[in-house]
């Protein structure tokens, strides 16, 4: 992953740089900052609202540590980031396989994030925390 974050920031901070050279890194860091925080609110909202199948809404507080997830307490994201089988696949705790290219990805994305915004990971990872 830190390969993934490091080029990901240098990839951000060359873009940044760039956009400053040719005047418009203002306008494109707020357009993106905005679109950046009112996605993870939407996100965020949208898995506050779907809520337990006890149709109360939010979130369902109470966790069995010795429980086993299953299909449907993984995001649609997480499943899709598992469903690629790209060689070589690494195992994670708690039984998942994944590529390491998606891992990769991931990371890259985050770090661009960073380099490009200056937000750190928690920006893009803690609404995932809610899944």
């Amino acid at each position: 992953m830190i390969a993934g974050t490091t080029a990901g920031i240098e990839v951000g901070k060359i873009g940044l740089e760039y956009l400053q050279h040719i005047g418009l890194a203002g306008s494109v860091v707020s357009v993106a900052y905005v679109l950046l925080l009112g996605g993870i609110g939407a996100f965020v909202t949208r898995e506050a609202l779907k809520g337990g199948d006890d149709d109360s809404g939010g979130l369902e507080h109470d966790v069995d540590e010795d429980a086993d997830l299953e299909d449907a307490d993984i995001s649609d994201v997480a499943q899709k980031i598992q469903s690629y089988p790209i060689p070589p696949m690494m195992s994670l705790r708690g039984g998942f396989t994944v590529s390491l290219w998606m891992i990769l990805a991931v990371a890259f994305a985050t770090g661009l994030l960073s380099g490009f915004l200056g937000v750190g990971g928690g920006s893009s990872e803690c609404p995932r925390c809610f899944t």
